[in-house]
């Protein structure tokens, strides 16, 4: 039940399936367009380079047996794109760069989240970067 508490009083509902603030704590869910503090800034900041990290790690495995690419791709394959729903997200991967800048994933892999967000209609890869180019 929606009501339901845990034994120490707090509301008994998953994070996952709670998209707005997480007000017990003050802090912003990593996927939400509110605006956060510059510590909940740098909170999602980590919590994506390690799930991209992890995801970019699965996508390089994903070939190496037939186990994984049957079994274990699909799930990480759900995952990401869920992750790519997010514009927060996108923004974060920067994935449209036009001003020199190397990303920090696998070109391969880059390409390869490029292609989910066109062919599924995710929306804008990012927004515009505000990173100065780097001079010729």
């Amino acid at each position: 039940p929606s009501n339901a508490l845990r034994p120490d009083g707090r509301p008994a509902i998953s994070t996952l399936s709670c998209p707005g603030t997480f007000k017990s704590n003050g802090l912003s869910s990593p996927l939400t367009a509110i605006p956060a503090s510059d510590v909940d800034e740098a909170r999602r900041g980590v919590l994506f380079e390690m799930v991209t990290a992890l995801c970019e790690q699965a996508w390089v495995l994903r070939d190496r047996t037939d186990e994984i690419a049957a079994n274990q791709w699909p799930g990480w394959e759900g995952f990401i794109i869920t992750l790519l729903e997010h514009p927060a997200y996108r923004e974060y991967l920067d994935l449209d760069r036009v001003d020199g800048r190397l990303g920090g994933y696998d070109s391969r892999y880059e390409t390869y989240l490029k292609s989910l967000i066109n062919t599924r209609n995710l929306g804008a890869i990012s927004k515009p970067s505000s990173a100065s180019p780097i001079p010729a």
